[in-house]
């Protein structure tokens, strides 16, 4: 009983944390903006996307196997803008839908309106014990543990205009 509650605290203080983030920036009034933050939040459960929504940023394919020190994803663009960064938090679950970790990445991408870009970050697994649940299940290992992920997209930084 001990133990729920000390969860529910942890819970109540991660929402309150959580919500106070969502309102870190915001853009001046009457200047112009470079960034336009999205703040999706994105089930990665395929490998595709049937029908991306206008007007979005969507990320698909994530991958992380085994003993794996990189995990790659897909950046689609389906603004009417290019996209010269994006800013990422990647949630880490267990199978059972308990946290792993969370890691927030910036990384510079090339990305025209219209395509497709596949972007590479460092892993948050150090031991190479866990493995993405979508992707190739290791075999003769013991001691693997696959993962979820959801991913928020934070921020999208468009090339300025002169």
């Amino acid at each position: 009983m001990k133990h729920f509650f000390l969860l529910i605290i942890a819970l109540t203080v991660t929402v309150a944390v959580a919500a106070s983030a969502q309102n870190y920036r915001r853009p001046t009034p009457n200047k112009p903006s470079r960034h336009a933050a999205a703040a999706q939040v994105v089930e990665i459960q395929c490998d595709t996307v049937d029908a991306p929504p206008a007007d979005s940023v969507v990320v698909t394919g994530f991958d992380k196997q085994l003993r794996s020190k990189r995990e790659t994803m897909f950046v689609s663009n389906h603004t009417a803008r290019p996209i010269t960064s994006i800013t990422l938090r990647i949630d880490y679950f267990d199978m059972a839908g308990h946290m792993l970790h969370s890691a927030t990445h910036s990384t510079s991408v090339d990305l025209p309106p219209g395509q497709t870009r596949q972007i590479e970050l460092p892993a948050f697994d150090r031991t190479d014990r866990f493995y993405y649940h979508l992707s190739p299940a290791p075999t003769r290992v013991q001691q693997a543990t696959p993962f979820t992920v959801t991913v928020t997209i934070l921020l999208i930084t468009h090339p300025s205009n002169p």
